[in-house]
Parts: structure tokens; sequence; C-alpha cells
């Protein structure tokens, strides 16, 4: 089997650079372009405002997850402000340094196609957020404040100092990978997952002695001591938001139900392979197809230890969300991105390095590769307002004209942030005016309104329905003004 080039191993100068500069600058625009215009998610609110409970000192509030990522929030909203722009910039960021951190550690691992490679399907591929038949996070989650992209930035860190590591036995890449771990598992708890890779990763390249087993203990131990500083600025009250945390994590495991809707079939609990329909979904069938079969060819392409800490570190996040948690949600797939899209790069590379057939294999390969790249690139350059935010901007006069109300309490939060002021309720009952009722089908396909679906009934013929994106409106005819 042929070895991996060597770190030192370039493409020619003007031609490398060149590349990364183009990739860079169409990394950067797909992160940041028009980052405020989508409407919120509901999560991000509920992320800004404990960011900014967390800066005042109260740490009452989402303790169901662990701190790092709503620091930096917090302290990101004490300078800019709490603009979509400000609140989402941190995770962008997290987003494109995470392709770097890919970059070095392709270019590490395989040499600098590899590299290259890994940085593209990080930075173009799509990851929205999907329930349903709908995308409530349009074009990639990093474009919105979720804790995962935190986590992915550090697992991705993680595996690159656990290679340079390995490579050399160093101390100080087993201290930086032992930190790294911790702060994946203080961005959210599951970053947890990938400390069984890291030392593998480590213990795989060396000779088991002394040294080695210290070193492996130091990275354990380091990414739990790391997991606890950052709950210092709690004091002695960490110990009970850890607690909370696992309370909460038991609760939807055994009494909180997480509807989930697969083909117009409504599941109470996800069913053990939500996760992976939702990877299907994002991606999109033919670029799946593609990153699955770069997986599959992996163990015929790659040496040994590549594999296995690759495929170590991706296996457990997936034996985890898919058969240990009784619950699910949309973006829990981003978990295991890194070490996939990774994975996929090496593969690609190696085919490529080949010659002959495999080269032509990954030709064909790259292309629905290639079509979902440019998809994300087009649908960041063509991003216009849509759902909620839509809604705020073209009946605002109506929707100040009375109560709103709204098919779910995260519709009415998110209503509530586009458009300051409004009053906004969650049942029409015992109203004398309501103006209009907002319906969010990814929300109404999975939980029930009693109250709204029978005051529809009832006045289905004084009320307009009108369509905003996915959002369904109806309002009172006398108030029916089409902007």
């Amino acid at each position: 089997m042929a070895s991996p080039p060597t770190a030192t191993e370039v493409a020619p100068r003007p031609l490398l650079l060149a590349a990364v500069a183009a990739l860079g600058a169409l990394a950067a625009f797909v992160a940041f372009f028009r980052l405020g215009v989508a409407s919120w998610l509901s999560d991000e609110l509920y992320y800004r405002d404990a960011a900014q409970a967390y800066m005042r000192g109260d740490f009452s509030v989402n303790r169901e997850n662990t701190m790092l990522a709503k620091y930096t929030v917090g302290v990101v909203q004490e300078v800019f402000g709490d603009s979509r722009i400000a609140v989402r910039a941190p995770a962008a960021v997290a987003g494109l340094l995470t392709g770097v951190v890919l970059l070095l550690a392709g270019r590490r691992i395989g040499g600098w196609p590899a590299g290259l490679i890994a940085f593209a399907l990080w930075c173009f591929l799509p990851r929205p957020e999907v329930v349903g038949d709908f995308d409530v996070g349009r074009i990639q989650i990093e474009r919105y404040f979720r804790l995962e992209v935190f986590l992915g930035l550090f697992v991705a860190l993680a595996l690159y100092a656990a290679w340079r590591w390995s490579e050399k036995g160093s101390w100080h890449w087993a201290v930086a990978a032992g930190v790294s771990v911790g702060l994946a598992t203080a961005s959210k708890a599951p970053g947890i997952l990938v400390l069984p890779a890291v030392m593998l990763a480590g213990l795989l390249a060396q000779p088991l002695g002394r040294r080695s087993l210290l070193q492996a203990a130091a990275v354990a131990l380091l990414a739990i001591l790391t997991l606890l500083v950052t709950y210092i600025p709690l004091g002695t009250d960490g110990f009970d938001a850890i607690s909370d945390m696992f309370y909460v994590d038991d609760l939807r495991n055994n009494d909180i139900t997480t509807p989930f809707v697969f083909f117009g079939r409504l599941y109470e609990n996800p069913p053990w392979w939500a996760n992976l329909w939702w990877q299907w979904h994002s991606l999109g069938p033919a670029a799946a197809v593609a990153v699955g079969v770069c997986v599959a060819a992996a163990p015929f392409l790659l040496p040994r230890r590549i594999l296995i800490v690759l495929g170590t570190a991706l296996a457990v996040p997936l034996v985890f969300f898919l058969f240990r948690l009784n619950y699910a949600l949309p973006y829990y797939y981003y978990a295991w991105q890194p070490q996939l899209l990774l994975l996929c790069a090496l593969s690609l590379a190696a085919a490529v390095r080949r010659g002959g057939p495999l080269r032509a294999g990954a030709a064909v390969v790259a292309v629905p590769l290639l079509v979902a790249a440019l998809g994300t690139v087009r649908d960041v350059a063509t991003i216009e307002p849509e759902d909620y935010k839509r809604v705020a901007r073209d009946y605002e006069p109506q929707l100040r004209d009375g109560a709103v109300v709204t098919w779910g309490l995260e519709a009415g939060h998110v209503l509530r942030n586009e458009l300051p002021g409004i009053q906004v309720l969650l049942d029409p009952e015992g109203l004398t005016r309501v103006s209009p009722v907002v319906v969010d089908p990814a929300i109404a396909q999975r939980r029930r309104a009693p109250g709204i679906s029978a005051y529809l009934r009832r006045n289905r013929g004084e009320l307009t329905l009108r369509h905003v994106n996915r959002l369904r409106l109806y309002l009172p005819r006398d108030e029916d003004r089409r902007p």
C-alpha cells in the first residue's frame, strides 16, 4: 500500500497559494454573506438570552447544556449588541475555522490535496436544519448560533492535535489534544465522544510504555479539568448545573417526546435511524451517496492507523446518537460531520494519487459533491428574507392590530423577536379580535393545538389564507390588505 505524502510535499507554490486564496475567499462568502437575512431560530433566541443572563451573573437558565459557546456569544453581545449578525457571527467564524483545521489535518495526514479537499467539502457542502419537509435553518447550520458548531470546531482541533501527538509523542500536543476535547465538551456535552479516538491516535503510534500511558491519562484528565474550568463562574452552583444537565437528559430519554415526521407519518419519538435520515436529507441523495462511497472505500485506500482513528471518531458518536438516545433533533448529525468529511477527503485524495481507474472513480464521485457545493454558493448568493422575517416585514400593520396567535411557543418567540412590541398568544379562546393566526407547518405537523384548530374551523368563512413561504397566515377579511 502506498504511503501518503509527507507534510513537506506540496504543490507548486504559486498554484497552491492561488487555490488556497480562491477557496478561502469563497468560503468566507458562504460563511458571512447576508448573515442576518434569515429569520431567527427559536433556540438562537434562548441562547442569546441565556448568554446575556450569564454576563449579568445569572446562571439559572439553559443549564441543560454546557456553557462555553454561550459565554462566547455573551462577550460578543457586550461589545457589538444583540443583532442577528452579532449573535451569529461567532458561529460563522467557528464554522470557517473548522474548515481551516480540517485543511491542516488533511494536509498533515494525506498531503495538500487531501487538505484542500477537506476544506472544500466542509465549507461548501450543505448542512441545513431540516424538520419534516422544511428547511428551518437554511443552507448551513453554521449560519445560525448553534452550540454544535463550536463542538465541531474543537472536535476537529482535538483530532488534529491527536495526530500531531501521535507523530512524535510530544507532551505539548498531548496537552493540546486533551484541552481540545475539554473545549468540545464545554461547547456541548457530546464533545466528549471524540476522546476514545484521540487517545487511540497517540497509543497506536507509540510503543506502550510509561510515557505513552501517562500522556493518555493526561489527555483524559485535561479534558475533564478543562470542562470543569468553564463552570468556575458558577461557583459551587456549578455542581448543581452539571447535575441538572444529566437530569434533563434523563427526562428527554424517558418522559419528554420529540415528535418526528417521515413522509407524513408522525412518530411520537424518533426511530433509531432519524439522525441518518437528517444526514441524508441535509446533503441530498446524490451527495450523501458520494460521501457514503468515500467512507466505504476508505478501508481499501487508507493506512490502518488513519482508518482506526477516524473510524473510531466517526463510529462512537454514531452509536451514541443512534442507539443511546431515545430522542433526536434535526441538527444532531453535526456532531460527526468534521470526522466524516475528513475521512471522505482522505479517501478521495488517496484514489486520485493511485491514478488509473481509481482516479476516474474519484472524479465520478466528486461530481455530485461539486454540484451540491455549487448549490450552496448559489443559495447564499440569492438568499432573501423568508418565513417569519418576511411576515414581520410585509404584514406589520395587521400584526400590530390586535392579538396575534401562533401555533406553538417557538413560533411566538420568533415572531415576537422579529417584530418587538406585538402581542402574541398561543390560544384564541375568549379573544374578541385575533389578527392574524400564524401557522408554521414545521411545528403543526408535529404538535397539536386544539384551540387554534377549532377557531379556524369555526371562523373559516371570515378568514383569508395567505402563504408566506412555508408559513400560513389566516387574516380577518377586513384586514386582508395584500402587501
